[in-house]
């Protein structure tokens, strides 16, 4: 990537958002909203962020019912749902929701990048794929080329 990935945050404590503003800070370009609402009217917008991470418990909206939300305006974005919530049930219904991934607060944030990273990674992987994929299959080609040399 020539530029910082996009990060969008999705937190109603503000000393979270900053935090993880200020820890991100160099490796991307971060968006912070408050209230689930104001994110959805950003991308609405026409905002489109590499990846997303919310908190689930959320006094405006819950954060299962901003993934649901979000999976319906960006199905392929890859989205990570953090949470004070540890019991099993929110991870499940997170995940249920379309989350990629879960992490339960407190946390370190070294281990959230760690998950961002591979997550953005498997994402543009797929977004090449389907370029290449898109690119090699012209009209009337139906046939792929393997991805390897057979000789």
């Amino acid at each position: 990537m020539n530029q910082k990935p996009e990060l969008l945050l999705v937190d109603d404590a503000p000393m979270m958002t900053r935090f993880l503003s200020l820890f991100f800070a160099e490796q991307y370009t971060v968006t912070s909203c408050l209230n689930p609402e104001e994110a959805i009217d950003l991308i609405r917008k026409g905002y489109l962020p590499d990846i997303i991470v919310s908190d689930l418990d959320m006094p405006q909206m819950s954060g299962l019912v901003l993934t649901k939300v979000l999976r319906q305006l960006m199905p392929d974005c890859p989205l990570v749902v953090v949470s004070g919530l540890k019991e099993s049930k929110h991870r499940l219904a997170a995940l249920e929701a379309g989350a990629d991934d879960f992490l339960a607060k407190p946390f370190h944030p070294a281990e959230l990048q760690a998950r961002l990273e591979n997550l953005l990674q498997r994402s543009e992987a797929k977004k090449a794929e389907s370029r290449q994929s898109a690119n090699s299959a012209g009209p009337g080609n139906k046939v792929k080329s393997p991805p390897f040399s057979l000789s």
